[in-house]
């Protein structure tokens, strides 16, 4: 049965005319007649339409058959070889690409990672830079007075400043620092906030076997981790019972 007849009779069983099937594909009935008479052929557009119009599969209105398989002919074993090793190849390479991929996605891990700290070590140091600062190059005391009681070898110093440079969180430790014959000693205190001063700092220091040696006196001023040290007075001449003390902080203020 030829493709004119097959539209021919599925026309029939649809109990449509010539004209009614041109009208309802948007071609004119002589259109139709011309296909039922194998002398023109359908356009695809239209034999998709027959198609659907007919309920058919288009390979079923077309009555194309596929051909019975064959045996596939035994390759040679040469190219067998070879077809074996390219897809052994092509299996290598797309294991190699998806490594890289890990590789770089781990790289990129890795240097997100970077970026992350490099971002809070920055973050950190503007917070440090915009933090109150001590200025080691200008006067660390404004004034300085100290009171020395001799007991026996050892002495108690009332000691007292005024800062010429203040911050919230600073601290002020007063140190004494003896030198003998023996070897150098340093006794440390923390000073305490004079009383109704936001500036004025004070504290006793107790220092052992000092009376007879030559000892410093010093202030060491911190902030935030640094540190800031002002020589304040040294003994020059020890007496029976009393030394003479040269004055260090008006030197460097």
């Amino acid at each position: 049965m030829t493709l004119g007849q097959r539209i021919q009779a599925l026309r029939k069983e649809k109990g449509l005319s010539q004209e009614a099937l041109g009208e309802a594909l948007g071609v004119s009935r002589q259109a139709v007649s011309q296909w039922e008479a194998d002398a023109s052929l359908p356009e695809l557009d239209k034999l998709v339409g027959l198609s659907r119009l007919f309920g058919l599969p288009l390979g079923d209105l077309l009555q194309l058959e596929e051909p019975a398989p064959q045996a596939a002919p035994a390759e040679d074993p040469a190219r067998l070889q070879k077809r074996r090793l390219a897809h052994g190849l092509s299996a290598a390479a797309a294991l190699l690409l998806a490594a890289a991929l890990v590789w770089t996605g781990t790289g990129l891990v890795r240097t997100s990672e970077r970026l992350a700290q490099a971002e809070a070590r920055l973050t950190a140091l503007e917070a440090a830079a915009a933090a109150p600062r001590l200025d080691p190059a200008a006067p660390l005391v404004a004034t300085f007075d100290f009171e020395a009681t001799r007991y026996g070898n050892d002495v108690n110093f009332a000691l007292s400043l005024t800062a010429a440079q203040q911050a919230e969180g600073m601290t002020v430790t007063f140190q004494a620092t003896r030198a003998s014959d023996a070897a150098v000693n340093t006794v440390s205190k923390a000073a305490a906030r004079s009383p109704g001063s936001s500036t004025g700092y004070s504290t006793v220091l107790h220092v052992p076997d000092c009376f007879g040696s030559v000892t410093t006196l010093t202030a060491v001023f911190e902030l935030d981790g640094q540190r800031c040290t002002q020589a304040l007075a040294r003994n020059v001449s020890v007496g029976e019972n009393s030394a003479s003390w040269e004055p260090l902080w008006q030197a460097q203020g």
